[in-house]
């Protein structure tokens, strides 16, 4: 029955972690797609020059997440919170400049991307694993919902804004809705300290840690202790793992660049692509808190290898192809296996490598997730153009990823 309430135990830092990973929209492309093409109609520009200059930000803000990721592990709450929020909203109110200087459009896409892409959810996922023991990974599952909640409420919002207030005003309007969202943490905060939340801990040795200093303000000149963890990870049980994580994800951003070719060649009507994306985004939230509940009753392990084992799933029948019942299998375990591996690779390097320097290993991790992720559709694009057959590569793709499961099964063996 406790299990069923551990959300009472700290609400407002739940509440807390949930709200940076939903309104990290902003710097997500799934919400800023919806602009491109009156941005880049409003400065007469290529749409190579602009996928580059896009492309181009994406790439540097992930190289200064292990930085950002160093900074919050030893900034306070507070400190990174109000950073982070001003960081947002000036880089909105960059963007929304972009129709008159390309030199504000990159600084803009910088910022966003850095904070919407990486520094947001690295923040989010520490809250819960310094706060949260025994039910962390529930917790993880709970803020994981926030992913597809935003997908679902912010590109409705975004076309609504589009249409009526434009580029500019609407970028605007998100800057200022990062100052609210701010203080609507700012606020969070201060009733969880009331309340005790960051002390309810079932663990006395996690208990004396948010006693000794989590809560605590930190002088400024402690917050940059450069990168000395990488030596703690350099080791080649950490680059092997980010392998067996990765290249399911390239999967993915390469079938979602390419599902008009996937649907003419298995001849599934197009008008089931936005029904397959809504069952596919239900399996995802499902799979999220299914994610942390394996967490806590299996730890890591098994489902590390569980996600993977889905997505090869996902892959082969996307490659093979069927009936409409297969469209729907292949996004919804690809949905399922999405949202069990958001909460089990948060906490797979939490328990190798400790708490102490979570956000900046994870921003390390970002840079090989958000950049070879970003290659995904280089691969199938390459395929395509040497006329080899897309159903056959994506059964090979499902068979490497079978090939690289024995990494996280011997990696995490205890």
């Amino acid at each position: 029955m406790r299990d069923r309430y551990f959300f009472l135990k700290s609400p407002f830092l739940l509440l807390l972690a949930f709200s940076f990973i939903f309104f990290s929209a902003p710097g997500q492309t799934f919400l800023m797609s919806i602009f491109f093409s009156e941005l880049r109609g409003s400065l007469n520009i290529s749409h190579t020059f602009f996928a580059s200059l896009y492309g181009l930000a994406t790439i540097l803000a992930a190289g200064i997440l292990p930085f950002l990721g160093s900074f919050l592990d030893r900034a306070s709450y507070g400190a990174a919170i109000v950073l982070m929020g001003i960081g947002m909203a000036l880089g909105c109110y960059w963007v929304s400049l972009g129709v008159h200087s390309l030199f504000f459009l990159f600084i803009g896409f910088f910022m966003v991307r850095l904070l919407g892409q990486g520094g947001f959810a690295i923040f989010a996922n520490k809250v819960i694993h310094h706060v949260f023991d025994r039910h962390k990974g529930m917790a993880l599952g709970f803020i994981t919902l926030a992913y597809p909640a935003s997908e679902l409420v912010f590109p409705m919002l975004g076309t609504v804004f589009y249409h009526v207030f434009g580029f500019s005003i609407s970028f605007i309007l998100f800057s200022l809705m990062s100052i609210f969202v701010m203080v609507f943490q700012l606020l969070c905060l201060k009733i969880a300290r009331i309340n005790k939340e960051m002390l309810r801990l079932e663990n006395k040795e996690w208990k004396q840690k948010s006693d000794m200093g989590l809560i605590e303000k930190k002088k400024i000149g402690s917050w940059f202790g450069g990168l000395s963890f990488i030596s703690q990870i350099n080791e080649g049980r950490f680059y092997g793992l980010i392998l067996a994580n990765v290249v399911p994800g390239i999967l993915c951003t390469g079938l979602f660049f390419y599902h008009s070719v996937l649907f003419e060649r298995h001849s599934w009507p197009i008008l089931f692509l936005v029904n397959a994306m809504v069952f596919y985004a239900t399996m995802k939230a499902i799979g999220a808190l299914f994610g942390g509940y394996l967490i806590d009753r299996y730890k890591n392990r098994y489902p590390f290898l569980l996600s993977m084992f889905l997505m090869g799933l996902s892959s082969l029948m996307a490659g093979l192809g069927g009936g409409i019942w297969v469209l729907y299998g292949y996004f919804g375990l690809m949905g399922l296996s999405l949202g069990i591996s958001a909460p089990v690779m948060s906490d797979v390097w939490v328990s190798l490598y400790g708490d102490k320097h979570f956000s900046g290993i994870s921003g390390v991790v970002a840079i090989f997730r958000n950049g070879l992720t970003g290659l995904g559709p280089l691969p199938l694009a390459i395929c395509l153009d040497l006329n080899m057959s897309l159903g056959w590569v994506l059964v090979g793709w499902a068979l490497l990823i079978f090939c690289l499961m024995p990494i996280p099964y011997y990696s995490l063996k205890e």
